[in-house]
C-alpha cells in the first residue's frame, strides 16, 4: 500500500489515516459531541462517557459512524480590534462658585482677657497643701541632718558598702537600679535581667549602674502651688536621698 496517499481523520476519538479512495461513510468511530471538563471529571457530552484519568478519557471508543475528516478543524478565533474615536478632552472652567467665607482681619478683632476666680475650696485645698509641705521638708531637714553610724550599709539594691566616714560619700556605688523579679523559678533585676535559678548567685550579681551611695531610704511626694497670671497651677515634686 503507498502510504503517500494516505490522510490522518480529524474527527474527535478517531486520529486514524486512511485512504481517501476507499473513505466510506462507516468507516470511521468518532464523537460528535464537544469535550467537557466539570469537578475533576473528562466528559464526551455526545455519549456522556467520563473518566477522571485523561489517558483513559481520551482511549474511550467513538459513539457514532460516519466518513473520515481530512480537514483540519481551524480553532483560530480572529481578533477584531474596535477602533474608537477620539474624543476631544473636556475643559473644566473654575467659576469660582466655592470661595471661602469672608473673615475679618486678626488684628481688627476684639481681645478679651479671661478672669479666672478661685473658690473658697479651692483656697482652702491651697493652704492645706502649703502646711503640708512646710511639714515634709523640715522632716527631711531632720533626716539629713541626722548623724550616720559607722557600719551603716548602703541601701542600694546589690551594693555591699559600709559607711566608715564622711570620705565614702565619696566612693561609687555599684548598684542594681531596677526591681528584683521572681518569675517560674527565674531570679533576676529587672534593669539588666541576668536570669539564674540559685538565689545566691542571684544576690552575688553586681551592680550594672553606677551612682552615689543611699544610706537612708527617704522618699516624699509632695506639690507646690503656684498663682501664675490668675491661673492655679500645681507642680509635683519627688524628693529621694539617692539621685
Amino acid at each position: 500500500m503507498d502510504t503517500s496517499k494516505l490522510l490522518l481523520c480529524y474527527n474527535k476519538g478517531c486520529g486514524a489515516k486512511f485512504n481517501p479512495d476507499e473513505n466510506k461513510e462507516d468507516s470511521c468511530i468518532f464523537h460528535p459531541g464537544p469535550p467537557y471538563f466539570h469537578d475533576a471529571y473528562k466528559i464526551w457530552k455526545c455519549c456522556n462517557k467520563k473518566s477522571t484519568d485523561f489517558s483513559t478519557w481520551l482511549s474511550f471508543e467513538g459513539c457514532t459512524r460516519g466518513p473520515h475528516n481530512p480537514d483540519k478543524p481551524c480553532n483560530d478565533v480572529p481578533k477584531v480590534l474596535l477602533s474608537q474615536p477620539e474624543v476631544d478632552e473636556k475643559m473644566i472652567v473654575w467659576n469660582g462658585l466655592n470661595k471661602p467665607a469672608e473673615r475679618s482681619e486678626a488684628h481688627n478683632r476684639e481681645r478679651v482677657s479671661l478672669s479666672v476666680q478661685m473658690t473658697e475650696s479651692s483656697c482652702k485645698a491651697l493652704e492645706s497643701e502649703l502646711q503640708r509641705r512646710k511639714e515634709n521638708v523640715e522632716i527631711i531637714d531632720e533626716i539629713q541632718n541626722l548623724k550616720l553610724l559607722i557600719g551603716t550599709g548602703c541601701t542600694n539594691n546589690a551594693c555591699k558598702a559600709t559607711y566608715t566616714g564622711p570620705e565614702t560619700d565619696l566612693q561609687e556605688c555599684l548598684h542594681h537600679p531596677g526591681n528584683a523579679i521572681f518569675h517560674e523559678g527565674m531570679k533576676f533585676w529587672s534593669c539588666c535581667e541576668r536570669k539564674t535559678t540559685d538565689f545566691g548567685a542571684f544576690l552575688d550579681q553586681l551592680g550594672c549602674s553606677r551612682g552615689k551611695h543611699c544610706w537612708t531610704k527617704v522618699c516624699f511626694n509632695f506639690g507646690n502651688f503656684f498663682i501664675f497670671g490668675g491661673s492655679l497651677i500645681y507642680l509635683t515634686l519627688n524628693n529621694n536621698c539617692c539621685q
